[in-house]
């Protein structure tokens, strides 16, 4: 009996020690507080005064690690030591300091991120309480790139809902773009082996033979996560399929999880048919509370394969009244209030903000935390979009402008670091 017991805790030793090897990229976010010392920044300041939002930076950058790890299942660690900081004579938003390289493959290994906390810069930082969920955004449209005859999505992207979100440049996006650079996009040498002609060749996966433009530790691709552009206010940025191809490309991540870049149920399309209109509302109600088999199969819009009200909350936030079906209501209401109709007898809500058709009136579930993801290829063609300053042009899908060919590298309006190749913001 004692033997057999021996074995028993043997073989429980080897399973956790075979399960510990297959952990994935593992990013250890470490806050440096106020008055402690930021590795290769300074001492470390307070949150700034003039951010909007009750989040704080600590959660925020947990949120940008765990959509990366999600990603990229291959096993690496990364130490990201980040806090705030005066940054505004390098960056309005925040910097990236590389420090350490090794492993095999050679890839980074630890890194700083400086977040800005001059109240003085022309910039504020909205702090999301609940960056997972998009609650103070919308759906705004997605774009896609052609490299070398390689089509890939470039641009996925949400747009503020109120006026204190737009006003302010999103921290959970730029907490993405910094952590970009902290497990791949800096300056070792391999990096700079691989982007010495201007681009990084992808040679695997999906997406072989595209080769995708970059300036210095950016990518030149217009929308990206990674893009060398600024990052505009009331913008919420997710990972496309050009910024992780360029991050497993360079850091040689192998297995990386494309297949969470490609489905239509995120944003409520439960049919993948190109529109968000009642047909999904169908979807969603034959499948309420069920468990799927697969994640993001049908109306499951946040991943864990059971449809629940949250799902819902995605369709409406996203609806597209215009391509609804007329509906046996009489006397007919606006698109609002047939939503209120559909629901009234499944969900509690408060009322759209007059534009009777996209804006948020639901508290927003949880999207997957790698964004707000492409349309599936069968539907690429069509994309949400709104006008200009929030006011909506059209709650239709409309054809995204497809960029052909190596677009021309725009560099950011910022101040950098001159000299300085570790520093990336």
């Amino acid at each position: 009996m004692a033997y057999r017991s021996s074995v028993h805790g043997l073989l429980v030793v080897l399973l956790c020690c075979l399960s510990s090897t297959s952990s994935g990229l593992i990013i250890d976010t470490r806050f440096v507080a106020p008055g402690q010392w930021l590795p290769s920044v300074g001492t470390a300041g307070g949150a700034p005064s003039s951010a909007v939002g009750f989040g704080n930076l600590t959660s925020i950058v947990r949120a940008a690690a765990d959509v990366w790890q999600e990603l990229i299942p291959s096993d690496h660690t990364v130490v990201v030591h980040f806090g705030w900081s005066n940054t505004t004579a390098i960056s309005s938003t925040a910097y990236h300091q590389g420090i350490a390289y090794g492993g095999v493959p050679n890839r980074p290994t630890q890194g700083s991120i400086a977040f800005n906390n001059d109240a003085t810069s022309s910039r504020r930082f909205f702090l999301d309480a609940t960056p997972q969920l998009n609650d103070e955004f919308y759906f705004s449209g997605q774009t896609d790139i052609t490299l070398n005859g390689v089509t890939l999505s470039s641009s996925d992207e949400l747009r503020g809902a109120t006026d204190e979100v737009l006003g302010s440049a999103d921290l959970f996006s730029t907490a993405l773009h910094e952590l970009g650079h902290a497990i791949a996009m800096t300056g070792w040498s391999h990096f700079q082996s691989e982007t010495a002609d201007g681009d990084i060749d992808i040679t695997s996966g999906p997406f072989a033979g595209a080769a995708i433009p970059t300036d210095g530790t950016h990518l030149a691709v217009p929308g990206a996560v990674l893009t060398n552009q600024g990052r505009p206010n009331g913008v919420r940025r997710g990972v496309t399929e050009v910024d992780l191809a360029a991050v497993c490309a360079v850091a040689n991540y192998t297995g990386c999880n494309f297949g969470l870049l490609d489905t239509a149920s995120r944003h409520g399309d439960f049919n993948a048919d190109g529109l968000i209109d009642v047909a999904d509302y169908v979807v969603w109600r034959d499948q309420y509370f069920r468990t799927l088999p697969t994640p993001y199969d049908g109306a499951d819009a946040d991943g864990d394969r059971f449809v629940s009200l949250a799902e819902v909350g995605v369709w409406r936030t996203n609806y597209d009244a215009d391509a609804a079906p007329a509906v046996a209501l009489n006397p007919v209401p606006e698109p609002a209030a047939c939503l209120t109709a559909l629901l009234a007898a499944f969900v509690g809500w408060r009322r759209s903000d007059g534009d009777g058709c996209c804006k948020t009136g639901l508290a927003r579930p949880a999207l997957a935390q790698n964004g707000w993801p492409r349309q599936s290829r069968a539907t690429a063609g069509v994309r949400s979009t709104r006008g200009v300053g929030g006011s909506i042009a059209s709650c239709r899908y409309a054809t995204p402008a497809v960029v052909r060919g190596r677009p021309t590298a725009i560099r950011a309006a910022r101040s950098r670091l001159t000299g300085t190749a570790a520093i990336h913001h």
